[in-house]
């Protein structure tokens, strides 16, 4: 009986991989798109003036990207993006005062100016009408010299022309320099140590765009 059963299972597992079998697995060739989205990042990543400002970071993305089969409905797709940020701050400027002593904080870069990203991902085309697309690598951001991975889901509506919806969800490591100060009456007097870290913080954004399959 369990012999029966794993006879059947190799057999599956042969036909399954099957030259014809995967020929019929790949029904597009290599793919070219382009895309514009919208883009979010850690509120502590943009520069306001004024410790009580309230700030978000947000970007307009143009991205161009290429795919190429790799297996059956497995591809290796690179993208592209030059993106530019802006934040948006709103509050009110209060000035607290700042008891003596020293005092350990956070010093990041920020998003307030263009910068671009590059990646390579493996991506899987899920059979189906919408097309559902899973697509999962690791890339470069430039602007803060920071390495990220990347997942993102999206659909395909269309067969040679597609339509292309898109989310991006990044975890990047992101360099900072953890400052200590030294304040005395409500001012700075000095610096007394600065040391490069990094961590692992969420970016995300969402694309909409158009692709062309190669058949």
């Amino acid at each position: 009986m369990m012999s029966s059963r794993l006879f059947r299972s190799w057999l599956s597992l042969l036909l399954l991989l099957h030259p014809s079998a995967i020929a019929a697995q790949r029904p597009d060739g290599p793919a070219l798109g382009a895309a514009l989205g919208l883009g979010w990042a850690p509120s502590f990543l943009g520069a306001c003036s004024g410790a009580s400002y309230d700030r978000s970071v947000r970007g307009v993305t143009a991205e161009a990207r290429a795919a190429l089969p790799l297996w059956g409905r497995l591809r290796l797709e690179a993208r592209v993006a030059a993106q530019s940020a802006f934040v948006l701050c709103s509050g009110v400027t209060i000035a607290l005062p700042h008891p003596d002593g020293l005092d350990a904080r956070k010093q990041y870069d920020t998003f307030d100016s263009n910068f671009a990203s590059a990646d390579l991902r493996l991506r899987y085309d899920l059979p189906g009408a919408p097309a559902l697309v899973l697509a999962g690598g690791a890339g470069w951001l430039t602007r803060i010299h920071a390495p990220y991975l990347a997942f993102s889901p999206g659909l395909r509506f269309g067969h040679r022309w597609r339509l292309a919806l898109d989310a991006d969800a990044l975890l990047a490591r992101v360099p900072f320099d953890r400052v200590v100060t030294d304040w005395r009456g409500n001012a700075v007097v000095g610096e007394v140590s600065r040391e490069p870290q990094t961590e692992w913080r969420r970016l995300g954004g969402v694309r909409l765009g158009t692709e062309y399959i190669f058949r």
